[in-house]
């Protein structure tokens, strides 16, 4: 295999790929987080996920082309083909034009080794949504007019080996006139992040862990398209694979090593483990607090990339970074972690800040809690969630999804802050919804997390409120002992 050299930025933690900013992600990942919003959201994923993607892989490449025409005039086919050349060295796959009608101005596209399929078995449809949003980017990028493109055939489907997308351009002049957000400074020296190629399935491979490289911009362009439909639970689900994902990756990451580092120095390991997020472009990142005993980790991370594009959030952003967190810190302990998010660059703070701590500690005090409430009359369940929709706890019937429940009742809750938000008011502390057979009671206990009470048809409001204020007030308790964790001594 082929070593490749990308340039990043030791001061900033930013990776770049032919001038831009990107980050380096797990090969599956993509598409393991695409069959996740399919679930909830359904067909409705393929609109949102082709136009975010559409969007910001139009800036992406458009950059890069611009660059290669000062280099030089070539034709149109010769200019896409340059373009197309990219996405094996991006771990996309294997790429052939495989007709062109300049009469109908139609061309399609052969794809092996698609990463868009990798989630995907024995699907009854074409699923490379991304894929799809990014060949029909890079020929409205060169033809200077808008173009549509469709998959005819999908390798996720057992029939066919490999994919093929035809795509065809319009008669609308399509213009991008704004810069990547973040480029290249070719005045500064750059250190390299090395990653190995190979040629014949077009992958990459970092850390030995299969790997894509991915715009900076198009993760939270996807994140707010969803946002506006499901609200905070994509924060949710990006979390959980932000933790499966580096779970995987660091299965393969010097397993004798990491054997070895656990029993000696696990302060050492993660210290090491750290070092490859600047190199992934993710961030810089400062490990403030370790406590071996207590099963604690306290970390700030500078130009953390999923802050790019949001501005003035009115809660933290970086959830696939937590995610990392969580996976990474639960590789070094040998423990289920959990990673909140206290402060972040999104919201105005100086740096983000996340604290991880075994979960199981945690949700042991808070299922006790729940346990100990459910004792109030008219009580039917409930659960309790991080501000961004992660379940923390839950005690509710028997069959009951939880995690379905929080991720109900974090969409309604963000439905309602931003409803508020946009009338001008504050935001509300409380939400009852009545149904014939219970009530839905989504309350806030403090800054880190919020109480979801399911109660009987007869209970009496009355009690119940009196009984989540003491249950809130107890909540906030347990979570300020995460938050205020090492404040004293830093």
């Amino acid at each position: 295999m082929k070593t490749l050299r990308f340039p990043y930025d030791e001061e900033t933690g930013k990776l770049f790929f032919k001038g831009v900013r990107v980050r380096i992600n797990n090969r599956t990942a993509n598409s393991l987080i695409q069959g996740e919003y399919e679930k909830i959201i359904g067909p409705t994923t393929k609109t949102i996920v082709y136009n975010a993607v559409n969007r910001t892989s139009k800036i992406f490449f458009n950059y890069i082309h611009q660059q290669n025409i000062k280099l030089g005039e070539y034709l149109k086919r010769d200019s896409i083909n340059r373009l197309l050349n990219l996405l094996p060295l991006m771990g996309y796959g294997l790429f052939e034009i495989s007709e062109w009608d300049p009469e109908e101005r139609r061309y399609e596209v052969k794809v092996r080794n698609c990463y868009n399929t990798l989630y995907y078995k024995d699907s009854d449809k074409p699923v490379c949504y991304e894929m799809a949003a990014k060949l029909a980017a890079i020929i409205e990028v060169v033809h200077g007019e808008k173009t549509a493109c469709r998959e005819t055939q999908c390798s996720a489907m057992k029939e066919y080996d490999h994919c093929v997308f035809e795509i065809s351009v319009g008669d609308e002049s399509s213009q991008i006139l704004r810069k990547p957000s973040s480029i290249q400074d070719e005045t500064r020296e750059y250190s390299e992040a090395k990653v190995l190629f190979n040629e014949e399935r077009g992958e990459l491979f970092f850390e030995n862990a299969n790997s894509t490289i991915v715009p900076i911009e198009e993760t939270t362009a996807i994140k707010k398209e969803l946002e506006e439909i499901i609200g905070a639970t994509v924060y949710t689900i990006m979390y959980r694979l932000g933790i499966q994902a580096t779970e995987e990756a660091l299965s393969k990451f010097e397993e004798g090593m990491i054997k070895v580092a656990r029993t000696v120095s696990k302060k050492r390991l993660i210290l090491k483990l750290l070092s490859q997020i600047p190199r992934r472009g993710f961030g810089i990142p400062e490990l403030v607090e370790f406590d071996e005993e207590k099963f604690y980790v306290k970390l700030r991370v500078r130009n953390a990339m999923e802050t790019v594009g949001y501005r003035d959030s009115e809660m933290p952003v970086c959830s696939l970074l937590a995610g990392v967190i969580a996976g990474g810190s639960g590789l070094v302990f040998n423990k289920e972690m959990d990673c909140i998010e206290t402060r972040c660059e999104a919201m105005g703070d100086p740096c983000c800040e996340f604290k991880a701590f075994e979960k199981i500690k945690v949700r042991e005090e808070l299922q006790s809690l729940l346990e100990h409430f459910a004792l109030a009359g008219g009580i039917d369940g409930s659960l309790v969630t991080a501000k961004n929709g992660n379940l923390l706890a839950s005690q509710l019937p028997y069959g009951v999804d939880a995690n379905r429940v929080a991720m109900a009742s974090s969409i309604i809750t963000r439905a309602t802050d931003k409803s508020m938000n946009e009338l001008n008011r504050e935001p509300i502390n409380k939400i009852t919804i009545e149904a014939s057979d219970c009530k839905l009671i989504i309350t806030s206990a403090g800054e880190a997390a919020e109480l979801v009470a399911i109660t009987k048809p007869e209970a009496s409001l009355g009690l119940i409120f009196n009984e989540i204020r003491l249950a809130n007030k107890k909540i906030k308790e347990i979570m300020s002992k995460i938050i205020e964790a090492g404040e004293k001594t830093n």
